[in-house]
């Protein structure tokens, strides 16, 4: 169980149950670090996932999202959450009950609080951030390092894939081509993929996958090289000022335009430590946190969007691949 508190009357309580009381049930991982539902949840902006928000205990008592639309419902959180538990260890023989925090606790705990100091600082700057680096699409295209001029529309899924090593296993299919040995034909290497006539799904995943599989569970990846930044809550141009700010810190590899109102950037994943604080100040700005997420469907280039009826488009390739 959860650190233990002495309460108001005398009753021993501890830490998981006023947390509990404050955010709801939580599904403890560990004795002081679990996963809720967010207090703000009404006011996300993008979807859910059963990991967004989370609990921390050990030290500085902490609730955690990486949903930028809800920090107020979350700072309010974690004002009742610290208040109650500061009062009830307050409490006459509260210090008998405590122990020492663990060396791993408290490195756990510390970043927790910086994410939710960098993501409030994140949410702070993304007007000079919009304004700083805005850039036209034209401009992306200018930039380039393959050109992409001349390419048929029929013919823009096969550059993307070359981001891929050719004996890559690549999920590309429609959302539900997924969980059945039926499926198997949807991962196959992207040399084999490349033999195909047409385009083979309206999406790809930027996971490559072991062979033989036949689900894009997590289970599956092989590699996960490369994420995704999507938002398209924000103007074109304002998605492309957030594109040009994450160039600074990791390789873009290709732009797609959905056919609708988004963009797709695929970026190299970077090093640990700059991956770590992009994952907190990417969310913060809007940006759908299903980008990270390696078996997550996006649209391929060159296939009709089902809403707008306009095709999707390759903006920018780099397929230089790395060996």
């Amino acid at each position: 169980m959860g650190r233990l508190a002495l309460g108001k009357r005398g009753g021993i309580v501890n830490r998981q149950t006023l947390a509990e009381s404050i955010v709801g049930e939580i599904d403890w991982e560990e004795a002081d670090r679990g996963f809720c539902r967010c207090p703000g949840i009404d006011l996300h902006s993008n979807e859910n996932g059963k990991r967004d928000c989370v609990v921390y205990l050990d030290e500085i008592p902490t609730v955690f999202c990486i949903h930028n639309s809800c920090l107020s419902s979350i700072e309010e959180a974690n004002r009742r959450l610290r208040s109650e538990i500061g009062k009830a260890e307050r409490e006459p023989g509260a210090p008998l009950a405590r122990r020492k925090p663990t060396a791993e606790e408290l490195e756990r705990q510390r970043k927790a609080v910086e994410a939710e100091r960098l993501a409030r600082n994140a949410k702070a700057a993304l007007d000079g951030v919009l304004r700083d680096y805005a850039i036209d699409p034209a401009d992306l295209w200018r930039q380039s390092p393959t050109s992409l001029v001349g390419i048929e529309d029929a013919d823009l899924w096969r550059h993307l894939l070359r981001i891929f090593q050719p004996e890559d296993v690549v999920w590309i299919g429609d959302k539900t081509d997924s969980g059945s040995s039926h499926h198997a034909r949807h991962f196959r290497a992207v040399a084999e993929w490349l033999k195909s006539k047409s385009c083979p799904g309206p999406r790809i995943a930027p996971a490559t996958f072991k062979a033989g599989s036949y689900s894009r569970g997590g289970d599956n990846v092989e590699a996960h090289h490369l994420f995704i930044v999507e938002h398209d809550k924000l103007g074109i141009r304002e998605q492309c000022a957030l594109i040009r700010y994450t160039r600074q810190w990791c390789r873009l590899r290709a732009v797609v335009f959905t056919g609708n109102k988004s963009l797709h950037a695929w970026f190299d994943r970077p090093a640990p430590e700059v991956l770590e604080d992009l994952l907190v100040m990417l969310p913060a700005w809007g940006v759908d946190s299903a980008g990270f997420r390696p078996t997550q469907p996006f649209r391929m280039p060159g296939t009709i969007h089902e809403k707008s009826g306009r095709y999707s488009d390759l903006l920018f390739l780099d397929a230089e691949v790395t060996p």
